[in-house]
This record gives C-alpha cells, structure tokens and sequence, in this order.
C-alpha cells in the first residue's frame, strides 16, 4: 500500500481508506441481516486484506523511521 508524503494527501489517503473500510463494515451489516453468510464471508475477507495492508504499511513506516 503506498503511502502519500505530504500532510494533505495524507488526508486524502485516510479518507479513503476509511471509506473502503466503512464501506466493507456496512456490506457485512447487510448480508448478515439477510442471511447471506457465503457474501459475509467475502467482505470479511476483503475488510481482512485493506486492514492486513493497513497494517504491513504502518510496521514498514515503523521500520524505516527507527
């Protein structure tokens, strides 16, 4: 996952990842008020693998600051 540099596109950047991210916690709302537990499973999955980036992308920053 790249990271922006600068302080506006990092913004830019947050918003859209918590876009994604709250998108895929609504997806998962819905198919599990109906039952669609094959799609639940899907957005899980895919909510797992921006966070997973999130995640790889924070330690790596992490990593080259110390």
């Amino acid at each position: 996952m790249v990271q922006p540099s600068s302080d506006g596109i990092n913004i830019i950047f947050i918003n859209y990842l918590m876009k994604q991210i709250n998108d895929c916690s609504d997806d998962i709302y819905e198919e599990l008020v109906d039952a669609n537990y094959k799609e639940v499973e899907s957005h899980i999955a895919k909510l797992q693998k921006i966070l997973q980036e999130l995640n790889q992308s924070i330690q790596d920053d992490l990593e080259t600051t110390t």
